[in-house]
């Protein structure tokens, strides 16, 4: 039976070659273990050999550089997973900071685009638009007024209360000062949500004059206007430009002059498929075009 004796190359202190011991039997403790490379390397032998190692102090060593080995790789595992995981993390903050990116600004287009159908529907109105203050006081209202009632089948009364509602025993003559009043109001909601010199902008301009000029006249007014519900079911972005489509509940209550009766009221609500092009101007979406028509069964 052979024994063994251990010899370290100089060059590698990891490869470690055997050697069968030509005096047979087992390597006594103070058989030494010639490691030349040890001191090479840092490693402080105590040894009356110097550069030499006894068989146990080489077994000890080893047994400590095993567990040193196991830390390091045990450190390498650790560091490796929370890098791991911490590129995960900030990954995930990455997608979720674009999605809610996404999120908001899709949220703000949508916002747009409803406060713009309701100014279109209440700019109509002079009384009406005098309780706007700013473009967030444009929002859908459902009316309990016409719960049940069919589109296009109009009310003969107001479908809610008009503050200081012009009365309608007397045929409506709106002063100068007033008409003024009500188109520089008017005006600047459109300055803030329509996008200047588009067809949307022309669009809602006509109707706040057609609007003013009925008012004036006093024959056929609009007492009041709104929006019930808006409803997007589509929203796309490309760049500066979105486009946003939908349905939403518009209603009117307007007056007619009748001599001898003075103003009936006809106050209907119609169902109206939207598509609105919205571009982006100066850091803001306003809205360029709007493409409307009666939904099927609530043509007037």
């Amino acid at each position: 039976m052979a024994t063994w004796w251990t010899r370290v190359p100089r060059r590698s202190i990891g490869r470690i070659t055997f050697n069968p011991h030509p005096a047979g039997g087992p390597p006594p403790a103070d058989v030494l273990v010639d490691i030349p490379a040890f001191r090479a390397r840092g490693v402080d032998i105590a040894d009356a050999n110097p550069g030499s190692l006894t068989w146990t102090a080489w077994r000890a060593w080893t047994a400590r550089s095993a567990r040193s080995t196991r830390k390091t790789w045990s450190a390498w595992l650790v560091a490796g997973v929370s890098a791991a995981l911490l590129g995960t993390l900030l990954g995930y903050r990455e997608y979720h900071a674009s999605v809610t990116a996404h999120t908001d600004e899709r949220r703000a287009i949508q916002l747009t685009a409803t406060q713009g159908v309701v100014l279109l529907q209440t700019v109509q109105s002079y009384w009406r638009l005098g309780t706007v203050t700013d473009p967030l006081a444009l929002q859908p209202e459902a009316l309990a007024a016409y719960k049940g009632v069919k589109p296009a089948t109009p009310l003969h009364r107001l479908p809610r209360p008009l503050p200081n509602g012009p009365a309608l025993w007397t045929q409506v003559q709106l002063p100068d000062r007033e008409v003024q009043a009500w188109k520089r109001h008017a005006q600047a909601l459109i300055d803030d949500l329509y996008a200047p010199n588009s067809p949307a902008f022309a669009m809602i301009s006509q109707v706040l004059d057609r609007s003013i000029d009925e008012t004036r006249d006093g024959t056929l007014i609009t007492l009041d206007a709104g929006v019930q519900s808006v409803t997007w079911s589509h929203t796309a972005r490309n760049g500066d430009a979105a486009t946003v489509s939908g349905r939403a509940d518009f209603w009117a209550a307007m007056a007619q002059w009748q001599e001898g009766r003075g103003y009936v009221i006809a106050a209907p609500h119609n169902i109206m498929l939207l598509t609105m092009t919205l571009r982006r101007t100066d850091g803001a979406w306003k809205i360029a075009d709007i493409q409307m028509d009666f939904a099927p069964g609530s043509e007037p």
